[in-house]
């Protein structure tokens, strides 16, 4: 949380650009919260988490090129307090059970 305003600050990756553009509209109607930053793949994750230390992070579970259960272990090694909320469109069991193992806080 930025102590200077008090916003919690969010770093959003999604590979849907239109998901992506519309969740941050969302967001940002909510006057807590500020969007610090945006990636499209899990290989961007923990350099974006690195730069921008947000207090929160949204991640959709099936990135390109590193999917966001890879990403999200990786960035779990540096940062293990890391708040992290997945996005998935379709949900099995089997595919829920695997990104809850992993520790995120949610999934939506």
């Amino acid at each position: 949380m930025n102590v200077n305003n008090l916003k919690i600050d969010v770093l959003v990756v999604d590979s849907h650009p239109i998901f992506r553009e519309g969740l941050k509209r969302v967001l940002e109607m909510d006057t807590d919260l500020r969007i610090v930053a945006e990636g499209e793949t899990g290989e961007q994750l923990l350099p974006l988490y690195k730069q921008y230390q947000p207090d929160a992070v949204l991640i959709e579970a099936n990135l390109p090129h590193q999917n966001g259960i890879e990403a999200l272990q990786e960035l779990l090694v540096h940062f293990p307090f890391a708040k992290v909320l997945f996005l998935q469109w379709l949900m099995t069991f089997r595919l829920f059970r695997k990104p809850l193992k992993v520790g995120p806080l949610g999934i939506y």
